[in-house]
């Protein structure tokens, strides 16, 4: 019941120093929260949060689906 949406993250532009570098987060990424908020999808998941860093940190996210009940 619990899945991990890698979305990636990068950086917006890869010539520039590394200290300069700064984070660019690509569509998937800055439009999944609004994907899980839909009056569609919010009877299918319970809940959704930004993954730990060993599992991709601020590029993924756990879904936890609710159980499928029975009409």
């Amino acid at each position: 019941r619990c899945i991990l949406f890698i979305t990636g993250k990068g950086n917006k532009n890869q010539n520039l120093e590394q200290d300069n570098k700064k984070l660019f987060y690509g569509k998937i990424r800055s439009n999944i929260k609004n994907w899980a908020l839909k009056k569609s999808n919010q009877n299918k998941i319970l809940y959704f949060s930004e993954a730990l860093r060993k599992h991709g940190g601020p590029g993924s996210f756990y879904f936890y689906l609710r159980k499928k009940t029975n009409l």
